[in-house]
């Protein structure tokens, strides 16, 4: 595993995040089971930065190759009957790769910038147990993403690479299971999911498998009162996926796929119609690629608004 994997712990804790009129809070970087009231809207906006680079010391290069993805998620969600939930999500987003000769120190850089690929999700509450001080819910769901996003913009080096294009150019289905536990003090979350990718010409992307946790307690106030309006969560999320690799023509192309582990530490702060978090993503495994990219690390921050 490479040094860069175990990102400093002291940048974790940082700003702030959203959700639901009782005062619940909810994972950060995925979603949660619990109930959106018939009716009633969320409106979720995310900020998302990542970095991910080369480690040319370890592999003998002469290149730093450095990715850097910003993006705004804006996800509006509507409760259209007690149990049936309905999500729709646009992404706007900048994404950058910069080269640089190590012996010359002389750079490249290439972007894109627009809209990416919009997705659709249904989820439906298939169990709901509600007790005093607490309840579990557990809600499977299907969605799509589309194909929305250029995937064949050019600069005047010619078509840009495909992991700085803005779409996929694929129609991708995914499905899922989240369960939740609630109470006074902390929250559970558990999901499950598996991404079907669709091939664009001879090309495969590998499909995904996902697990996620997220344990949110609260540390502040101690004690509710009739008068609690307002609380402050810890997070500390797990996040698994694994990849298969991707294929041209039948064949599996080398440095591509594979599993990656992150460790997801945030803090929310909650009131009764808003949420304001941050996190940030960690990895602690990942493939060692040759010459390939790798994550440095995921930072996101933003609100849940019910209205």
């Amino acid at each position: 595993m490479n040094n860069k994997n175990l990102v400093p712990l002291s940048i974790l804790l940082m700003l702030i995040g959203l959700f639901n009129a009782k005062l619940e809070g909810a994972p950060i970087t995925f979603n949660t089971a619990l109930p959106v009231s018939e009716g009633e809207f969320i409106l979720r906006e995310q900020i998302l930065l990542v970095e991910s680079s080369n480690n040319p010391s370890a592999d003998g290069l002469a290149t730093k190759i450095e990715r850097k993805e910003n993006t705004l998620i804006s996800t509006l969600v509507y409760g259209l009957t007690p149990d049936l939930t309905l999500f729709a999500t646009i992404p706007i987003t900048n994404r950058q790769l910069k080269s640089t000769n190590l012996s010359t120190f002389e750079s490249t850089k290439r972007q894109s910038s627009g809209m990416g690929d919009v997705s659709f999700v249904t989820r439906y509450t298939v169990y709901k147990n509600d007790f005093k001080g607490g309840s579990f819910r557990i809600a499977p769901f299907i969605g799509v993403k589309l194909s929305t996003g250029d995937d064949n913009k050019t600069d005047e080096q010619g078509a840009l690479p495909a992991n700085i294009q803005n779409g996929s150019g694929t129609n991708d289905s995914f499905v899922g299971l989240v369960a939740t536990y609630a109470s006074v003090d902390w929250e559970w979350d558990g999901q499950i999911s598996y991404v079907d990718n669709e091939s664009k010409a001879n090309l495969q992307r590998g499909n995904v498998l996902k697990l996620d946790m997220s344990l949110q307690y609260r540390f502040y106030p101690n004690q509710l009162t009739a008068s609690t309006d307002t609380f402050i969560n810890g997070v500390i999320e797990f996040n698994h996926s694994n990849q298969q690799q991707n294929r041209i023509d039948g064949v599996s192309i080398e440095n591509s796929g594979g599993l990656i582990n992150f460790i997801s530490p945030g803090i929310q702060w909650v009131t009764q119609r808003l949420i304001l978090e941050a996190s940030i993503q960690l990895p602690i495994r990942q493939p060692e690629r040759n010459n390939g990219l790798e994550v440095d690390y995921v930072f996101r921050t933003g609100f849940r608004l019910n209205f």
